[in-house]
Formats: structure tokens, C-alpha cells, sequence
């Protein structure tokens, strides 16, 4: 809330000293919700999504590969982008 009303204003974050402060406290505001979330990792290990897929038959190499597959999307670390994870 408080971070987009400095956004409307149009000033500079990265450059602002009360923006900083600001992004600084939601920063660590989303790590607190995200080791809740997800559990207390270390600040610097990068988080895993895995994704079962199952694709259709219609697909080009479905007989040779099958219906089943997996993607793995590795996140940044919290201690560089929270919001990646959360």
C-alpha cells in the first residue's frame, strides 16, 4: 500500500531514501510470510517448483516420450527477489 502510493507520485525508487526503507520493510515482510509459507529455508538456497504434465496423445512425439513429463523451475533466493517465491 504504501510503496505504490510513492509509486504514483512518480519519484525514483532506487534512488529515493524513504522508497528504499519502504521496499526494504516489504522485502523482509514477504521473506517472513514465504519461510511461513513454505518452510525456514536458508536466505540464500533458490526455491524449486516441480510440475507433473500430462500431455495429449496429439502431440508430435507422444509415442516415443509418452504422456508424461516434468518441468523444474528454479526461483531466485529470497535474499535476492522474495516476491519471485511468494
Amino acid at each position: 500500500q504504501y510503496v505504490r502510493a510513492i509509486k504514483k507520485t512518480g519519484v525514483i525508487m532506487e534512488t529515493d531514501k524513504e522508497s528504499l526503507a519502504l521496499t526494504t520493510q516489504l522485502q523482509d515482510a514477504t521473506r517472513t510470510l514465504i519461510k511461513l509459507r513454505y518452510g525456514d529455508f536458508q536466505v540464500t538456497t533458490p526455491y524449486r517448483i516441480k510440475l507433473d504434465l500430462e500431455f495429449q496423445s496429439t502431440i508430435p512425439d507422444f509415442d516415443s516420450k509418452g504422456k508424461d513429463g516434468t518441468i523444474v523451475i528454479e526461483l531466485a533466493p529470497i535474499s535476492l527477489i522474495p516476491y519471485s517465491v511468494y
